[in-house]
């Protein structure tokens, strides 16, 4: 019984971490309360996306300011819509060779 009882236990944890998510079934986003529009550009220090994952089922858009804090940003706002088409321009030139 007890053998049984710690195989199927197993198979179930198992297929959590197939899936992609913790033991416990806890979804792991960065950002999950107001998400703003716009941010200081000049204040940014550190420009992190974060694409739909198991973990998380929605993009996240992470600017890390100059004096410690994180800001999460709205991936559908106007300005954040700018800053991640000059960061793909950006790359892609670096890749090319220009």
């Amino acid at each position: 019984m007890a053998r049984m009882l710690i195989a199927v236990l197993s198979s179930l944890l198992i297929l959590q971490c197939v899936q992609g998510m913790s033991p416990l079934g806890r979804r792991r986003c960065h950002c999950l309360g107001h998400l703003s529009n716009s941010v200081d550009i000049k204040q940014i220090r550190k420009f992190e996306v974060f694409p739909e994952s198991p973990k998380c089922e929605k993009m996240e858009v992470v600017a890390k300011l100059k004096n410690g804090e994180e800001k999460c940003l709205n991936p559908n706002s106007k300005m954040v819509k700018l800053i991640l088409k000059k960061k793909e321009r950006t790359r892609s030139e670096r890749t090319s060779g220009k």
